[in-house]
């Protein structure tokens, strides 16, 4: 629920949920098509991500702040990439 940013490497899938502000690990099949949820993960940094790009072994991770926009509230400044482990 909520995938937005999608970061495949391998058989390891990273999907970025936005509103729920965590990173999901997921480990899939040889054929691609089905996939185990390995390890969910947060961080006090998250604002609203919505996508990811896979750097050595870490995942930065972008913060849109689009939750700001529909509640009418100007978003943090400056907007941020939240840099965590690569799970």
């Amino acid at each position: 629920m909520n995938g937005d940013g999608l970061v495949l490497g391998g058989r390891t899938l990273f999907v970025v949920r936005n509103a729920a502000s965590v990173v999901v690990k997921i480990k899939l099949t040889r054929a691609l098509r089905k996939g185990t949820v390995q390890v969910t993960v947060t961080d006090p940094t998250f604002m609203f991500p919505t996508t990811a790009a896979s750097v050595r072994d870490r995942l930065l991770v972008v913060n849109s702040q689009f939750d700001k926009r529909a509640a009418m509230q100007p978003p943090a400044q400056p907007f941020t990439v939240s840099s965590i482990a690569r799970p």
